[in-house]
């Protein structure tokens, strides 16, 4: 998930923003990861 969030905002925004707006990184955190489960089951669902 981590590496997600510093690529799509580069690193050092990501840390600034983990500083700045702790709430709303982790609510992009609760996102992403409901988003990579879903993905998941989506492929365990074909096989």
């Amino acid at each position: 998930i981590f590496e997600k969030l510093h690529y799509f905002m580069g690193m050092e925004d990501t840390m600034i923003n983990f500083y700045e707006e702790p709430e709303a990184m982790h609510d992009l955190i609760d996102h992403l990861a409901d988003w990579e489960i879903e993905c998941a089951k989506a492929e365990l669902a074909h096989y």
